[in-house]
Protein backbone atom coordinates (compact mmCIF):
# COMPACT_ATOMS: atom_id res chain seq x y z
CA UNK A 1 0.00 0.00 0.00
CA UNK A 2 1.08 3.43 -0.79
CA UNK A 3 1.69 6.09 1.87
CA UNK A 4 -1.10 8.31 2.75
CA UNK A 5 -0.78 11.97 1.62
CA UNK A 6 -0.75 14.58 4.03
CA UNK A 7 -4.07 15.39 5.65
CA UNK A 8 -6.25 19.04 5.04
CA UNK A 9 -7.85 21.26 7.39
CA UNK A 10 -8.86 24.13 5.24
CA UNK A 11 -13.05 24.34 5.35
CA UNK A 12 -15.57 22.90 3.54
CA UNK A 13 -19.27 22.70 2.67
CA UNK A 14 -18.61 19.44 5.11
CA UNK A 15 -19.01 21.17 8.07
CA UNK A 16 -22.65 21.99 7.33
CA UNK A 17 -23.39 18.75 8.68
CA UNK A 18 -27.48 20.25 9.04
CA UNK A 19 -27.59 19.84 4.90
CA UNK A 20 -26.24 16.48 4.47
CA UNK A 21 -27.98 14.39 3.02
CA UNK A 22 -28.68 10.48 4.57
CA UNK A 23 -26.22 8.10 3.13
CA UNK A 24 -28.26 5.33 1.11
CA UNK A 25 -28.72 2.13 2.85
CA UNK A 26 -25.99 -0.35 2.15
CA UNK A 27 -23.53 2.53 0.89
CA UNK A 28 -19.90 2.32 2.89
CA UNK A 29 -19.53 4.33 5.97
CA UNK A 30 -16.12 3.48 6.86
CA UNK A 31 -13.22 2.09 4.72
CA UNK A 32 -10.09 0.74 5.99
CA UNK A 33 -7.14 -1.11 4.14
CA UNK A 34 -3.90 -2.35 5.21
CA UNK A 35 -3.66 0.37 8.19
CA UNK A 36 -0.23 0.34 9.45
CA UNK A 37 0.05 2.56 12.52
CA UNK A 38 3.28 2.98 13.82
CA UNK A 39 3.80 4.98 17.44
CA UNK A 40 6.63 5.27 19.16
CA UNK A 41 8.83 3.39 17.07
CA UNK A 42 6.24 0.61 18.06
CA UNK A 43 3.59 -0.51 15.68
CA UNK A 44 0.40 -0.85 17.59
CA UNK A 45 -2.08 -1.48 13.91
CA UNK A 46 -0.76 -4.06 11.50
CA UNK A 47 -2.45 -5.10 8.30
CA UNK A 48 -6.27 -3.40 9.56
CA UNK A 49 -9.15 -3.60 6.74
CA UNK A 50 -12.79 -2.87 7.38
CA UNK A 51 -15.71 -1.84 5.62
CA UNK A 52 -18.72 -0.65 7.36
CA UNK A 53 -21.97 -0.19 5.76
CA UNK A 54 -25.29 1.94 5.86
CA UNK A 55 -27.97 -0.18 7.86
CA UNK A 56 -24.87 -1.69 9.95
CA UNK A 57 -23.99 -0.87 13.89
CA UNK A 58 -20.39 -2.83 14.68
CA UNK A 59 -18.48 -3.35 17.72
CA UNK A 60 -15.42 -2.96 18.33
CA UNK A 61 -13.60 -5.46 20.93
CA UNK A 62 -10.81 -5.97 22.85
CA UNK A 63 -8.89 -6.09 25.91
CA UNK A 64 -6.52 -3.27 27.08
CA UNK A 65 -3.77 -2.73 24.48
CA UNK A 66 -5.56 -4.55 22.09
CA UNK A 67 -5.20 -1.03 19.89
CA UNK A 68 -8.79 0.24 19.98
CA UNK A 69 -7.49 3.75 20.70
CA UNK A 70 -5.43 3.66 18.05
CA UNK A 71 -7.91 2.99 15.67
CA UNK A 72 -10.27 5.17 16.71
CA UNK A 73 -8.17 8.16 16.21
CA UNK A 74 -7.25 6.75 13.20
CA UNK A 75 -10.73 7.02 11.76
CA UNK A 76 -11.10 10.74 12.68
CA UNK A 77 -8.10 11.48 11.39
CA UNK A 78 -5.82 12.45 14.60
CA UNK A 79 -3.19 9.52 14.11
CA UNK A 80 -2.00 9.31 10.61
CA UNK A 81 -1.04 5.75 9.29
CA UNK A 82 2.55 5.04 8.20
CA UNK A 83 0.68 2.65 5.07
CA UNK A 84 -3.19 2.03 3.97
CA UNK A 85 -6.21 3.69 3.04
CA UNK A 86 -8.58 5.72 4.82
CA UNK A 87 -12.57 6.59 3.49
CA UNK A 88 -14.92 8.09 5.64
CA UNK A 89 -18.12 9.17 4.89
CA UNK A 90 -17.52 8.83 0.72
CA UNK A 91 -14.70 10.83 1.24
CA UNK A 92 -10.84 9.76 1.48
CA UNK A 93 -8.12 11.21 3.58
CA UNK A 94 -5.31 12.67 2.04
CA UNK A 95 -7.77 14.17 -0.80
CA UNK A 96 -10.60 15.88 1.42
CA UNK A 97 -10.77 18.40 4.29
CA UNK A 98 -10.56 17.18 7.64
CA UNK A 99 -11.82 19.90 9.72
CA UNK A 100 -14.89 19.69 8.24
CA UNK A 101 -15.68 15.93 8.02
CA UNK A 102 -14.56 15.49 11.40
CA UNK A 103 -18.03 17.45 12.39
CA UNK A 104 -19.35 14.64 11.18
CA UNK A 105 -17.76 12.09 12.83
CA UNK A 106 -19.76 12.10 16.27
CA UNK A 107 -17.47 10.80 19.81
CA UNK A 108 -18.29 9.99 23.32
CA UNK A 109 -15.95 9.57 25.98
CA UNK A 110 -15.51 9.05 29.00
CA UNK A 111 -12.54 11.68 28.70
CA UNK A 112 -14.37 14.81 27.65
CA UNK A 113 -16.85 14.63 30.12
CA UNK A 114 -15.12 17.14 32.57
CA UNK A 115 -14.98 19.44 30.07
CA UNK A 116 -18.58 20.29 29.88
CA UNK A 117 -19.75 23.34 32.13
CA UNK A 118 -21.14 22.02 35.15
CA UNK A 119 -23.70 24.21 35.74
CA UNK A 120 -25.06 24.09 32.50
CA UNK A 121 -28.28 22.47 31.85
CA UNK A 122 -28.69 18.94 29.63
CA UNK A 123 -30.47 20.95 27.15
CA UNK A 124 -27.93 23.43 27.04
CA UNK A 125 -25.49 20.76 26.68
CA UNK A 126 -27.62 19.44 23.85
CA UNK A 127 -27.67 22.46 21.99
CA UNK A 128 -23.78 23.10 22.17
CA UNK A 129 -23.55 20.14 19.72
CA UNK A 130 -25.56 22.39 16.69
CA UNK A 131 -22.88 25.67 17.45
CA UNK A 132 -19.68 22.76 17.84
CA UNK A 133 -18.78 23.61 21.13
CA UNK A 134 -18.38 21.77 24.13
CA UNK A 135 -21.28 23.31 26.72
CA UNK A 136 -22.65 26.40 25.17
CA UNK A 137 -20.75 29.18 24.66
CA UNK A 138 -21.44 32.58 23.28
CA UNK A 139 -23.46 31.18 19.94
CA UNK A 140 -27.41 31.26 20.27
CA UNK A 141 -29.29 28.21 19.60
CA UNK A 142 -31.57 28.49 16.45
CA UNK A 143 -35.29 27.53 17.01
CA UNK A 144 -34.36 24.57 14.81
CA UNK A 145 -31.24 23.47 17.09
CA UNK A 146 -33.94 23.47 20.02
CA UNK A 147 -36.50 21.84 18.47
CA UNK A 148 -33.68 19.11 17.15
CA UNK A 149 -32.42 18.79 21.00
CA UNK A 150 -36.35 18.35 22.11
CA UNK A 151 -36.93 15.69 19.43
CA UNK A 152 -33.84 13.59 20.43
CA UNK A 153 -34.23 14.24 24.16
CA UNK A 154 -37.37 12.60 24.45
CA UNK A 155 -35.74 9.58 21.75
CA UNK A 156 -33.17 9.24 24.04
CA UNK A 157 -35.70 9.18 27.30
CA UNK A 158 -34.09 11.91 29.04
CA UNK A 159 -36.39 14.58 28.35
CA UNK A 160 -37.45 14.88 31.77
CA UNK A 161 -33.81 15.90 32.58
CA UNK A 162 -33.79 19.01 30.25
CA UNK A 163 -33.52 21.52 33.13
CA UNK A 164 -31.04 19.51 35.27
CA UNK A 165 -27.77 20.88 35.40
CA UNK A 166 -24.79 18.46 34.65
CA UNK A 167 -23.50 18.38 37.78
CA UNK A 168 -26.37 16.60 39.14
CA UNK A 169 -27.08 14.10 36.92
CA UNK A 170 -25.71 10.22 37.23
CA UNK A 171 -23.00 9.03 35.27
CA UNK A 172 -25.26 7.06 32.94
CA UNK A 173 -27.71 10.27 32.32
CA UNK A 174 -24.35 12.29 31.78
CA UNK A 175 -23.60 9.80 28.76
CA UNK A 176 -26.68 9.79 27.30
CA UNK A 177 -26.60 13.71 27.26
CA UNK A 178 -23.22 13.74 25.40
CA UNK A 179 -24.76 11.08 22.61
CA UNK A 180 -27.29 13.57 22.08
CA UNK A 181 -25.12 16.51 21.66
CA UNK A 182 -23.24 14.21 19.11
CA UNK A 183 -26.29 13.64 17.21
CA UNK A 184 -27.24 17.52 16.83
CA UNK A 185 -25.42 17.67 13.86
CA UNK A 186 -26.52 14.54 12.16
CA UNK A 187 -23.55 12.72 12.21
CA UNK A 188 -22.60 10.26 9.63
CA UNK A 189 -20.82 7.62 12.11
CA UNK A 190 -21.26 8.10 16.02
CA UNK A 191 -18.27 6.50 17.66
CA UNK A 192 -19.04 5.49 21.70
CA UNK A 193 -15.69 4.56 23.41
CA UNK A 194 -16.88 2.38 26.58
CA UNK A 195 -19.80 4.14 27.17
CA UNK A 196 -20.51 1.99 29.85
CA UNK A 197 -17.99 1.79 31.85
CA UNK A 198 -18.08 2.46 35.37
CA UNK A 199 -21.74 2.17 35.81
CA UNK A 200 -23.40 -0.29 37.75
CA UNK A 201 -25.01 -3.54 36.14
CA UNK A 202 -29.18 -1.26 36.47
CA UNK A 203 -27.62 1.59 35.52
CA UNK A 204 -25.59 0.07 32.29
CA UNK A 205 -28.75 -1.80 31.50
CA UNK A 206 -30.92 1.53 31.65
CA UNK A 207 -28.57 3.11 28.98
CA UNK A 208 -28.48 -0.07 26.55
CA UNK A 209 -32.23 0.45 27.17
CA UNK A 210 -31.90 3.83 25.47
CA UNK A 211 -28.96 3.18 23.45
CA UNK A 212 -31.30 0.68 21.77
CA UNK A 213 -34.61 3.16 21.15
CA UNK A 214 -32.23 5.86 19.00
CA UNK A 215 -30.43 2.51 17.35
CA UNK A 216 -33.79 2.20 16.20
CA UNK A 217 -34.30 5.24 14.28
CA UNK A 218 -33.87 4.90 10.41
CA UNK A 219 -32.17 7.59 10.11
CA UNK A 220 -29.83 8.03 12.43
CA UNK A 221 -25.79 7.21 11.89
CA UNK A 222 -23.95 3.90 12.25
CA UNK A 223 -23.22 3.20 15.59
CA UNK A 224 -19.38 2.08 16.45
CA UNK A 225 -19.47 0.75 20.23
CA UNK A 226 -16.33 -0.25 22.00
CA UNK A 227 -15.77 -2.02 24.97
CA UNK A 228 -14.36 -5.33 25.77
CA UNK A 229 -17.16 -6.57 27.94
CA UNK A 230 -19.58 -9.01 25.30
CA UNK A 231 -22.09 -8.48 28.12
CA UNK A 232 -22.95 -5.22 26.60
CA UNK A 233 -23.59 -6.26 23.57
CA UNK A 234 -27.59 -5.96 22.54
CA UNK A 235 -29.03 -7.33 19.63
CA UNK A 236 -29.35 -3.99 17.70
CA UNK A 237 -25.58 -4.54 17.06
CA UNK A 238 -25.11 -6.76 13.56
CA UNK A 239 -21.06 -6.43 13.12
CA UNK A 240 -17.95 -7.56 15.21
CA UNK A 241 -14.53 -6.45 14.65
CA UNK A 242 -11.80 -8.16 17.03
CA UNK A 243 -8.97 -7.20 17.93
CA UNK A 244 -5.42 -8.25 20.13
CA UNK A 245 -2.04 -6.78 19.91
CA UNK A 246 -2.77 -4.28 16.89
CA UNK A 247 -4.06 -7.19 15.00
CA UNK A 248 -7.63 -8.71 13.67
CA UNK A 249 -8.31 -11.66 14.96
CA UNK A 250 -12.14 -11.55 13.41
CA UNK A 251 -14.70 -9.47 11.81
CA UNK A 252 -17.88 -9.70 10.31
CA UNK A 253 -21.65 -10.25 11.45
CA UNK A 254 -21.53 -11.08 15.23
CA UNK A 255 -24.07 -14.42 14.78
CA UNK A 256 -20.37 -15.76 12.95
CA UNK A 257 -17.59 -14.24 14.88
CA UNK A 258 -18.64 -13.75 18.11
CA UNK A 259 -17.53 -16.99 18.79
CA UNK A 260 -15.72 -18.58 22.17
CA UNK A 261 -13.06 -19.64 20.24
CA UNK A 262 -12.63 -16.31 19.03
CA UNK A 263 -12.81 -14.74 22.14
CA UNK A 264 -10.16 -17.12 22.83
CA UNK A 265 -8.14 -16.10 20.94
CA UNK A 266 -8.65 -12.04 21.58
CA UNK A 267 -8.86 -12.46 25.84
CA UNK A 268 -5.64 -15.16 25.43
CA UNK A 269 -7.67 -17.93 27.96
CA UNK A 270 -10.02 -20.37 27.22
CA UNK A 271 -13.67 -18.79 27.81
CA UNK A 272 -17.53 -20.32 27.89
CA UNK A 273 -19.87 -18.08 26.10
CA UNK A 274 -23.52 -17.75 26.16
CA UNK A 275 -26.07 -16.72 24.31
CA UNK A 276 -29.93 -16.25 25.56
CA UNK A 277 -32.47 -13.62 24.55
CA UNK A 278 -29.87 -12.01 21.89
CA UNK A 279 -27.25 -10.81 25.13
CA UNK A 280 -24.20 -13.02 26.07
CA UNK A 281 -22.70 -14.28 28.88
CA UNK A 282 -18.92 -14.74 28.92
CA UNK A 283 -16.74 -16.71 32.03
CA UNK A 284 -13.59 -18.35 32.42
CA UNK A 285 -13.75 -22.23 31.13
CA UNK A 286 -12.04 -24.59 33.51
CA UNK A 287 -8.82 -25.85 34.26
CA UNK A 288 -9.34 -28.42 31.79
CA UNK A 289 -10.82 -26.93 29.05
CA UNK A 290 -7.88 -24.05 29.05
CA UNK A 291 -5.60 -26.95 28.26
CA UNK A 292 -7.26 -28.32 25.55
CA UNK A 293 -7.91 -25.15 24.26
CA UNK A 294 -4.06 -24.70 24.22
CA UNK A 295 -3.51 -28.00 22.26
CA UNK A 296 -5.79 -27.04 20.07
CA UNK A 297 -4.43 -23.83 19.22
CA UNK A 298 -0.86 -24.72 18.85
CA UNK A 299 -2.04 -27.45 16.50
CA UNK A 300 -4.38 -24.95 14.30
CA UNK A 301 -2.35 -22.12 14.63
CA UNK A 302 -3.26 -19.01 16.41
CA UNK A 303 -2.83 -15.19 14.74
CA UNK A 304 -4.22 -15.71 11.45
CA UNK A 305 -6.88 -13.19 10.46
CA UNK A 306 -9.91 -14.86 9.32
CA UNK A 307 -11.77 -13.83 6.04
CA UNK A 308 -14.53 -11.61 6.51
CA UNK A 309 -18.27 -12.82 6.71
CA UNK A 310 -20.85 -10.31 5.74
Amino acid sequence: MPKLPKPSDSPDATARGKNRKPIPVGEEVVGLEGIELLREERLVLKDIDLSIRRGQHWVLLGPNGSGKSSLLSVLQGLLWPIEGGIRVLGRRFGESDLSGLRRLIGFVGNEIEPEFPAWQTVEEIAWSGGVGTVGLRFDKPSAADRLRARRLLRAAGIAHLTKRRFAFLSQGQRRMATIVRALMVKPGILILDEPAAGLDPVARENFLAKLAAIMKTPTGPVILYVTHHVEEIIPSFTHVLMLKQGRVVSYGGIEECLTARNLGKVFGRAVELKRSEGRYVLRLAGRGALNRDLVGRRASGVGRKEKPRN
